[in-house]
């Protein structure tokens, strides 16, 4: 079993917990499109790399029906690999994350869970009883950044509370990522008593997934022929038909 985190990221993205066996991972386009074309009851998500996040779905009739009729498209745009930003490693000297090479599009065929981040932009309350706090008046910060001459007695307790800040800002994480934990390891014991699933192969990780995702509820979904096909989104909202009787393969 494997549970790990994802990067911070920012408000165009929020924080999921995502569940889900390791072994129902596919990331050959050719077999994403083979279990599509003979599973189309079964539940199938796509996860992609993004700028602010993942985009993370499950695919619904319609975004099916279209791939099965594009699926040489699909395959030709979705084949290799691409390099992209690996939040979970270090920063160099500048402040630069390394790479890191990622499938195109990486399919997953059996997620047991994802739901929100119970903890996601919350701050929790944390002591901060062995901080002294600091009393300082909005006149007092607005006389030092204008006064060509810094009051240093002013300037103290700037810093002061500064440091202040910052210790309640780092408590706040480790708070957050500890309440976080928790949420995951119910997740992970939930997901065991429930399904027949080797712990082995079990993952439970926070992912962050952007707020333009294609997932066909949000408000994202125009934008799945151009993410997995290169195509124009107009093209998303001509009739389908029944690939087996109209498939249109380019060639």
């Amino acid at each position: 079993m494997k549970i790990r985190n994802g990067f911070v990221s920012n408000s165009s993205s929020t924080s999921f917990i995502l569940a889900y066996d390791k072994k129902s991972v596919m990331t050959d386009p050719r077999d994403i499109v083979d279990f599509i074309d003979n599973n189309l009851r079964n539940e199938i998500y796509f996860r992609t790399e993004m700028c602010d996040g993942e985009d993370l779905f499950a695919l619904d009739t319609h975004q099916k029906n279209y791939l099965l009729k594009h699926k040489k498209r699909f395959i030709k745009y979705n084949d290799g690999t691409e390099l992209v930003t690996d939040y979970t490693g270090d920063p160099d000297e500048n402040g630069n994350y390394p790479k890191k090479e990622v499938p195109h599009v990486t399919a997953i065929t059996r997620v047991f869970d994802l739901f929100q981040d119970p903890w996601d932009f919350v701050r929790p309350e944390v002591d901060m009883s062995d901080i002294p706090e600091v009393e300082i008046t909005n006149e007092e910060i607005n006389r030092y950044y204008s006064d060509k001459e810094n009051n240093p007695d002013i300037k103290k307790k700037i810093d002061e509370s500064m440091k202040r800040d910052n210790i309640r800002y780092q408590r706040e994480h480790e708070l957050r990522d500890q309440k976080r934990q928790e949420a995951m390891d119910k997740v992970t014991k939930q997901v065991l008593y429930n399904n027949v699933i080797d712990p082995e192969d079990l993952v439970v990780e926070q992912v962050w997934i952007d707020n333009d995702s294609c997932d066909p509820d949000g408000t994202g979904d125009y934008q799945f022929p151009e993410r997995y096909f290169g195509l124009e989104e107009d093209t998303y909202y001509e009739p389908i038909g029944d690939p087996d009787l109209d498939e249109e393969e380019e060639e």
